[in-house]
């Protein structure tokens, strides 16, 4: 019974961790102040009217199938007294044969404080 447990757990801790293995990386943002809403959904809606990102990084020119990535986000405050903040972003991200796309949308609901919001 306990070599079939043990058995068992490998087949699982084995499983689970060539699951999770990526040979790429995340996408790196080099002007994460400018771009809030990719690190905080909360940040949707935060400047009380339409907000547009742009970022475009091309690294290593001239080198064929060199890292390139594109963001696009897109938030704004609506509702009464626009409490509600939603915002959209895509994220494109390409290093060699490799390219992703990514979708994210995100909300956010403003609750007044004694200071602000």
């Amino acid at each position: 019974m306990r070599i079939l447990i043990t058995t068992l757990m490998l087949i699982f801790v084995v499983q689970g961790s060539f699951t999770f293995l990526n040979a790429q990386q995340d996408t790196r943002y080099s002007q994460f102040m400018m771009n809030g809403m990719r690190f905080n959904p909360a940040y949707s809606g935060a400047k009380e009217n339409l907000n547009i990102t742009a970022f475009y990084r091309n690294q290593w020119l001239q080198i064929e199938d060199s890292p390139k990535q594109l963001f696009v986000g897109i938030n704004d405050a609506f509702g009464k007294k626009e409490k509600v903040g939603l915002g959209l972003m895509i994220e494109n991200d390409q290093i060699g044969v490799d390219q992703r796309t990514n979708v994210f949308a995100s909300y956010a609901y403003k609750i007044d404080l004694a200071e602000g919001r």
